[in-house]
C-alpha cells in the first residue's frame, strides 16, 4: 500500500505543475489538506478519490498504475520519484 501512496503523492505533484495546492483541489473537488496530505503520503486514497483525481486530469485510472516507470505524458517535469512516504 506504500508504494501505491508513494506513487499517487508523485502523480500528484507532477500533475499540479504549478498550480497550488488550492487551486488543484478547487479543480478536483477535493479539499487542499486532502491534496497535502495525499502529496505528502500522510493519508491514503479511496477508489472515489482516485477517480476524482484521474478525472480532473483526463486520465484513466489504471494510468496511475504505470507509474514510476513512466511519467504521465501530459506532466510539466519529469521528476525522480523521491518521496517521504
Amino acid at each position: 500500500m506504500r508504494t501505491l501512496d508513494r506513487q499517487l503523492a508523485h502523480y500528484l505533484k507532477i500533475n499540479r505543475g504549478k498550480k497550488t495546492i488550492a487551486e488543484f483541489a478547487l479543480l478536483t473537488g477535493l479539499s487542499p489538506s486532502t491534496i497535502f496530505r495525499l502529496e505528502n503520503c500522510q493519508q491514503s486514497a479511496t477508489l472515489r478519490t482516485f477517480t476524482k483525481i484521474m478525472h480532473h486530469l483526463n486520465q484513466p485510472l489504471p494510468k496511475l498504475f504505470d507509474l514510476p516507470h513512466q511519467a504521465p505524458k501530459t506532466s510539466v517535469a519529469e521528476e525522480p520519484l523521491t518521496s517521504h512516504c
